[in-house]
């Protein structure tokens, strides 16, 4: 019986929101675990990263920091409400494992 493991998306997502932000994470292993409950909920890199841009782009997360565990409280909400980020930017799709059916 073979189990095959979801693919890692972890290290690429971590490298695609330094590029990002221009900084390492301060909090590495608790955005690596939130990554990894998003993944769970069948959440792609894709999602992650298009998720975060979009929340930076309000007024309320513009000027601060935002977490991945901030993002996993409120990527659902945002997935149904289908408000994606421009999928021709380079930065999403630079490191990031292809989007599901692409």
């Amino acid at each position: 019986m073979t189990t095959d493991k979801p693919e890692n998306i972890i290290k690429p997502t971590m490298d695609t929101l330094e590029q990002i932000r221009g900084y390492p994470s301060g909090r590495y292993g608790a955005e690596a675990k939130a990554i990894k409950d998003m993944q769970k909920l069948g959440y792609t890199a894709h999602d992650i990263v298009s998720c975060y841009t979009d929340m930076k782009k309000r007024p309320f997360w513009s000027d601060k920091a935002l977490s991945l565990m901030s993002v996993k409280g409120q990527i659902g909400e945002w997935k149904v409400n289908l408000k994606p980020v421009d999928d021709r930017s380079s930065y999403l799709n630079q490191n990031l494992p292809p989007r599901r059916g692409a």
